[in-house]
């Protein structure tokens, strides 16, 4: 599983779930680290990992990959919002770039 592939189950799920959809962002994260875990254990078992190994290699990415994950739909679910009222918004990564905060300077 990519974040292009959650990003696209998340606009699923939002069209679905219309205004309800961040209220039941657990349920939507526990089906995606159901999709995630399965695919990931079937790709490092092909590595050569044994199901347990397999396993713990899985879990450990998911914690990344769930937090990456969430900060993307956050952001996809204030876009509309924030184009509407001409707000800007970044990503916290993008905080280091020299351009960036010379953006942000409100000298």
């Amino acid at each position: 599983m990519k974040y292009e592939d959650l990003e696209n189950a998340f606009l699923e799920f939002r069209k679905k779930n219309k205004n309800r959809s961040l209220s039941l962002l657990s349920q939507f994260f526990s089906e995606m680290r159901t999709t995630y875990e399965r695919s990931k254990i079937a790709e490092r078992k092909k590595e050569g990992y044994s199901t347990a190994e397999a396993q713990k290699k899985t879990r450990q990415g998911w914690v990344s990959f769930s937090g990456r994950a969430l900060e993307k739909i956050i952001k996809l679910s204030l876009e509309d919002f924030c184009a509407k009222n001409e707000i800007k918004v970044i990503q916290d990564n993008n905080f280091r770039n020299p351009k960036t905060r010379e953006l942000l300077s409100f000298h």
